[in-house]
């Protein structure tokens, strides 16, 4: 495996799975259910190949366009398949974990009913970085989570252990109820003092009394955000 959690021999191809509503980030664990038979193929052939597939989000204006190619962001997210089970009319409900950044080059003309795209991988950019950067953020996230947030005890463990701050970022970016048009900014940057710069602009630029909310009660496997 390389440094990212894909393949030796990554070709740079990857099954490009868009939604409209959701940004997948590295280290990120995202449910979904696969009901679509274009994806139902993409889970099949991922599953008997490398278990990946890339997550992108949807452009503005893709309602006309869905069934067909809409418009996709440049950056996605190339996430591995960690648990599945397939249903009984088909479907599948599954655990796609977050691996890298996945700058898209160009789409592939492919026989598959799912679409296909060339791209490479982007790791992080680790030059510059300030470590009271961390400290800072995890303070502005903690001043607005109310008590007894589940969020709070991953931010204990980010105090407490040497996690890269790239890696909090992208935690923070998908667990927080941030527009999608603010986490795509987030995943499209790979240099992480800029990553993080962005995040504590974000969390500086709300309202002092403006708390982040509780969850909403556990919803039922599968989320009702998967429309695809």
């Amino acid at each position: 495996m390389s440094q990212e959690g894909l393949p030796e021999q990554f070709s740079g191809m990857v099954r490009l799975f868009p939604l409209p509503n959701v940004v997948l980030f590295p280290h990120a664990i995202q449910p979904l259910h696969i009901f679509e038979r274009r994806y139902i193929e993409m889970v099949e052939d991922a599953l008997a190949d490398d278990h990946l597939v890339a997550l992108v989000l949807l452009k503005p204006g893709w309602e006309p366009h869905y069934w067909g190619k809409p418009a996709i962001y440049d950056v996605a997210c190339i996430g591995r398949i960690r648990w599945h089970e397939r249903l009984a009319n088909g479907r599948f409900n599954l655990l796609l974990q977050g691996l890298c950044r996945f700058r898209i080059e160009n789409e592939i003309a492919a026989a598959t009913l799912y679409r296909q795209a060339h791209g490479w991988p982007m790791p992080d950019l680790e030059l510059n970085v300030d470590e009271t950067l961390k400290r800072e953020i995890l303070r502005q996230v903690s001043a607005r989570l109310p008590q007894e947030h589940p969020l709070s005890e991953t931010l204990q463990t980010m105090h407490e252990l040497p996690m890269p701050l790239g890696v909090i970022c992208d935690i923070l970016a998908f667990a927080l109820p941030l527009e999608l048009r603010v986490k795509q900014h987030l995943l499209e940057a790979f240099d992480v003092a800029e990553r993080a710069q962005a995040l504590l602009r974000i969390l500086c630029n709300l309202q002092k009394p403006e708390l982040l909310p509780m969850p909403h009660e556990a919803r039922p496997f599968p989320p009702q955000f998967s429309a695809n």
